[in-house]
């Protein structure tokens, strides 16, 4: 991974950017020779549309609806 300053990234940052999307190499922002951001390339994945993105990665419990938790006692115990 190439490594640049804060101050190099600052000055040249839509150029880096591109870069790395370009290259697909990720780069790495230090400052003062300490980590600070890296800055990856985007994944097709995510490049889809926002809508509908995560479809397929979440599970929803099918009894998430039939917790009814009664949390009456514990309000009257905060009185």
């Amino acid at each position: 991974m190439r490594s640049i300053t804060l101050s190099e990234f600052d000055k040249r940052c839509a150029a880096l950017l591109k870069e790395v999307q370009r290259t697909r190499t990720p780069l790495l922002v230090t400052l003062e020779e300490r980590p600070l951001a890296a800055v990856t390339p985007v994944t097709e994945r995510f490049k889809a549309k926002r809508l509908g993105a995560l479809r397929d990665m979440v599970t929803v419990r099918p009894d998430l609806d039939l917790v009814h938790a009664d949390t009456t006692d514990d309000w009257e115990m905060l009185r």
